[in-house]
């Protein structure tokens, strides 16, 4: 029985060595992973984007509509202002319809805890606000770009955010975000860097997929403006929920709804010439 016993012993000793040894290695190949130096292309764009032709002239009529000098309707109008309010509503529906970035970093967008567990490892969104602790406070238009769309940080090391989710985001839709995200209160929260845990050490370093910014294509250019519908159905959205937040009233999303309400369901197909 005691040789038995010390049989047993011994291989839960070497299960040991062999799982510990398993950890260091992920950990050490994770580690590696975090720490690859990655090269984007450089991007630039305004921020905000300035009024578009249709919107000046969409402004022009209103005014001259509200009483204005034809000769100059826009006399006395800061376009500065109406270009960043503007922005903002965009990049707020944005955030709330399609990028959620509250999701991950808290409904202030101050970071927030997400994992917390030994084993797995602890994981927390940063403060994007311009609050102490922001790792956003002082990002180039290039920084946004290269933390959203291609999962690096300002360092060029590979980080955690899901980037595959937003590597198809236009210029004007990411500076419509920044331009939200910035006229946010200030957080004063600051949030520890990824801890590496067993599992985690597993799931990145084994993972082909783990860390997003081994996916995209680095050189790549974005577009610059989203596509001409999306354009035209994010705004119908955005004046329908203006209008409805004037009523006090916000109609429930139907099962298979178009993002847009008041938007039709297109089919694959529809209105287009048959062969």
């Amino acid at each position: 029985m005691r040789k038995f016993l010390k049989v047993v012993g011994w291989i839960l000793c070497v299960l040991v060595v062999l799982a510990l040894s398993a950890v260091g290695v992920a950990r050490v190949i994770a580690g590696r992973k975090y720490n690859t130096q990655w090269t984007t292309h450089t991007v630039s764009f305004p921020l905000p984007f300035p009024l578009s032709a249709t919107e000046l002239e969409t402004l022009r009529s209103e005014r001259i509509a509200a009483g204005a000098s034809a000769a100059d309707p826009l006399a006395g109008v800061d376009l500065q202002a109406v270009t960043l309010a503007r922005a903002i509503a965009r990049g707020e529906h944005l955030v709330k319809t399609r990028v959620n970035c509250e999701g991950c970093h808290g409904n202030d967008l101050g970071g927030k805890v997400l994992i917390d567990q030994a084993i797995v490892g602890y994981w927390a969104p940063p403060n994007l606000t311009a609050g102490p602790g922001s790792v956003t406070r002082d990002f180039s238009v290039a920084d946004w770009d290269r933390a959203v769309r291609h999962g690096v940080r300002h360092t060029g090391q590979s980080s955690s955010m899901p980037t595959t989710e937003f590597v198809n985001l236009s210029d004007h839709e990411l500076s419509d975000i920044v331009a939200y995200i910035r006229s946010r209160p200030p957080v004063d929260r600051t949030m520890k860097p990824v801890g590496i845990g067993p599992v985690f050490s597993f799931v990145v370093g084994f993972g082909s997929s783990a860390l997003p910014a081994f996916s995209p294509d680095h050189q790549r250019p974005h577009p610059v403006d989203p596509p001409v519908e999306a354009l035209a159905n994010r705004v119908v959205r955005s004046v329908g929920r203006l209008e409805r937040r004037h009523r006090g009233t916000r109609p429930p999303r139907r099962h298979g709804e178009h993002l847009l309400p008041h938007a039709p369901v297109r089919r694959l197909g529809e209105g287009q010439p048959r062969a």
